[in-house]
């Protein structure tokens, strides 16, 4: 991986197409590449056509496909970035965001087996609350919770109970590997800025 920082949208322009050429040609020492298997991922649609006309403009063939759709409009996208902000601690989960995670790709339940999973909840819910002789808790708080802690079966034994359970353990690995991650990440960057102190090491004279 490799950065570049420009200091204007032209000069940008000209290192996207300049890498591109490289790396179609084989400059840097690789195998050339097919301008189809190559791609510049933008943050919006509007940066896209953009990109677009000025990267044909420097002779490198272009196109923008699925119609300008950009990654962060794809659902499939925008819930691995709900799912990476739960792992990261920065922003927790609510019931409207577990349930439109199991209504989208990942979760991969339509909305009537959305709607099945919901039904079957609460009247799970409302008979372990009878049985237990205390108030029934919302429905919505019994899914936020079965996805908080996600058990080793099913809150209920259907598609949508499978599904929420998986998406719960999604969720907890991320949290896991971010647990043991972060400590190595923050002590690598504290060696980091050591070495990198202008007091570091011996002066000159």
């Amino acid at each position: 991986m490799r950065f570049a920082t420009a200091a204007s949208p032209s000069e940008q322009l000209g290192i996207i197409a300049h890498r591109l050429r490289a790396r179609h040609l084989g400059l840097d020492g690789r195998e050339p590449l097919r301008w189809g298997r190559m791609a510049v991922v933008c943050r919006s649609r509007t940066e896209a056509s953009r990109l677009a006309r000025g990267l044909a403009a420097h002779q490198v063939p272009t196109g923008v496909t699925a119609g300008g759709i950009v990654l962060r409009e794809h659902r499939a996208v925008r819930n691995l970035i709900r799912l990476l902000q739960h792992a990261l601690g920065l922003a927790a989960f609510s019931a409207s965001d577990v349930l439109d995670l199991l209504a989208g790709p990942i979760g991969g339940l339509d909305p009537v087996a959305v709607r099945r999973l919901r039904g079957a909840v609460m009247l799970l819910e409302r008979r372990d609350a009878s049985d237990a002789g205390r108030e029934a808790r919302a429905t919505d708080d019994v899914l936020l919770d079965a996805f908080a802690h996600p058990g080793t079966e099913p809150l209920v034994d259907s598609r949508g109970g499978r599904a929420l359970r998986r998406l719960g353990r999604i969720a907890a690995a991320g949290r896991t590997i971010t647990a043991v991650v972060a400590p190595h990440a923050r002590r690598c960057g504290r060696c980091g800025a050591r070495r990198n102190s202008p007091t570091n090491g011996r002066s000159g004279r």
